[in-house]
């Protein structure tokens, strides 16, 4: 994942959409291999200093999984 890279830069209203970006080519493959039918991931700044993000993964077998990163903005500069 390139979520990394996020570490070197500042946290403003364009940091969401990147975040966006980095988990869902980090996790294309699961669609590619059929793992997963479908990815939905949201990035949200929610506040001065925060940022979460929400992975939900919809497999072919009907099951969903969701996961959430309260604030992801303080795991990668933590």
């Amino acid at each position: 994942s390139r979520l990394y890279l996020l570490r070197r830069s500042k946290l403003t209203n364009k940091t969401p959409q990147l975040a966006r970006d980095y988990a869902r080519e980090a996790l294309a493959w699961m669609v590619e291999d059929g793992v997963a039918s479908r990815l939905d991931i949201n990035a949200v700044r929610t506040g001065t200093d925060s940022l979460a993000l929400a992975i939900t993964i919809y497999q072919r077998d009907g099951n969903i999984h969701n996961i959430i990163f309260d604030d992801i903005w303080s795991e990668l500069n933590g």
